[in-house]
């Protein structure tokens, strides 16, 4: 069915609103840039983190995962640091 897919992109958006006291009335769409060949390795080393961070929620998703009063500050770091060791490609609209 994928075949011919070379890279996936994983994508999420964070959305700003005036009334909620935000400098900005947008939405901004971020993507990470995976190759196909470093799928499977990606998610082992992706799930290892958030069990290594013991992170319960059933489906990972910003909004159940970070949270104002417990950011999981580690957790960002490290996924970062994932994103960096396999020189993944980042994009932002």
């Amino acid at each position: 069915m994928f075949d011919d897919v070379k890279t996936f992109l994983l994508c999420d958006e964070s959305k700003f609103y005036l009334k909620n006291g935000d400098y900005d009335d947008t939405i901004y769409y971020f993507s990470v840039a995976v190759p196909k060949h470093l799928k499977n390795q990606l998610e082992a080393d992706f799930l290892f983190l958030l069990q290594q961070h013991r992170v319960q929620a059933p489906v990972y998703h910003s909004t159940t995962v970070f949270k104002k009063r417990y950011p999981r500050t580690e957790l960002m770091r490290d996924i970062c640091d994932l994103i960096v060791k396999h020189k993944l490609h980042c994009y932002t609209f």
